[in-house]
């Protein structure tokens, strides 16, 4: 199915004009808390595309419902929450009750993009890694116009939900006003797991992106795509090697990654007096022979001052001798 895509600048309009909830006064649906006997409600997938709060906003969030009850709408969808899932969290959490409104629109990828996307509490790197999330879930879930389609269940394997049209870095950039730069970012940093820790503030974007490239050069990115092991477990692994000064010989290929952490072990724990330091660069080469050149002048400077000096000393004891003979003669003399 080809898939139309809503121009940014129409986003609110679309919020405003189609896919807006029904007003609460209209037609609320007053659900009584978990604790009161009402089965739990999921969360949406794409709801699951913006994380959880990050912990100060969350508590800043409870105490507001606990002041004042549900201060925003919830918007539920085949039996889950598609937006103000964090709302609906405290509420329960609290064993307040919550209204339920259910999504009247065509279109909930967009709903959800014009509604939560651009958060106040979200930064450029956060937005980043949302979009590419969203962006994963498009297919089965942008449906056209015409067509309501509201299945963005994911397949019962668990296999990841194909994209109709795959969106270029440059659209989801476009989506979530960021530079593209940002979202080839996020789609590594997605891809290696690190999306949630991204959205949860444990993290920046760059620091994220910082550790997918050190697994990536140390050549245990596959390893961790696989499942062989953890990315916390290649990271320290890779982290080791890295501050031995031993990476470079491992992304040379002048030893394998195991090597070089068996080395950088030993170095750290003592069990050899040195770790085997890295082939010098030319530039090194270049400015350790400049060196030599310049202490072999220093030496050849004070060879020759010597060779001066020893014939000054033979010349002076020369005269010595000569004189020392004259003073003889005279003394015979008289």
């Amino acid at each position: 199915m080809t898939r139309k895509y809503l121009p940014r600048q129409t986003l609110s309009q679309w919020a405003d004009r189609e896919n807006r909830p029904s007003s609460p006064s209209t037609n609320p649906s007053p659900i009584a808390p978990t604790p009161g006997g009402q089965q739990r409600l999921g969360r949406h997938p794409l709801s699951q595309a913006f994380g959880d709060l990050p912990r100060a906003v969350r508590e800043e969030l409870i105490a507001k419902i606990r002041q004042s009850g549900q201060v925003r709408e919830i918007i539920t969808l085949n039996g889950q929450v598609l937006l103000g899932w964090d709302s609906y969290d405290a509420a329960t959490e609290l064993g307040l009750p919550v209204r339920l409104e259910p999504f009247s629109g065509t279109d909930p990828w967009a709903f959800v993009v014009a509604n939560s996307l651009h958060q106040r509490h979200w930064d450029a790197g956060q937005r980043a890694v949302i979009t590419v999330r969203l962006y994963a879930w498009q297919d089965r879930g942008r449906p056209e116009k015409s067509v309501p389609n509201t299945d963005l269940s994911p397949p019962e394997d668990g296999s990841e939900v194909a994209v109709g049209r795959a969106a270029s870095s440059a659209e989801m950039a476009e989506t979530a006003r960021v530079g593209v730069s940002y979202v080839t970012r996020a789609k590594r940093v997605q891809a290696f797991g690190l999306g949630e820790a991204v959205l949860s503030g444990e993290m920046s974007l760059a620091e994220a992106h910082r550790r997918v490239k050190l697994v990536t050069d140390a050549g245990l990115a596959d390893g961790v795509r696989s499942g062989e092991v953890m990315f916390d477990a290649a990271h320290a692994s890779a982290k080791v090697v890295a501050d031995a000064g031993l990476l470079m010989r491992v992304t040379s290929g002048q030893i394998d990654f195991d090597e070089a952490h068996h080395l950088a072990l030993a170095g750290e724990t003592g069990e050899v007096e040195h770790v085997r330091p890295q082939r010098p660069t030319k530039a090194e080469l270049v400015q350790r022979v400049e060196e030599l050149e310049r202490e072999n002048r220093c030496l050849a400077d004070a060879a020759a001052r010597a060779t001066v000096a020893e014939a000054r000393a033979a010349a002076a004891e020369a005269e010595v001798k000569r004189l020392t003979e004259s003073l003889d003669r005279a003394g015979l003399a008289a």
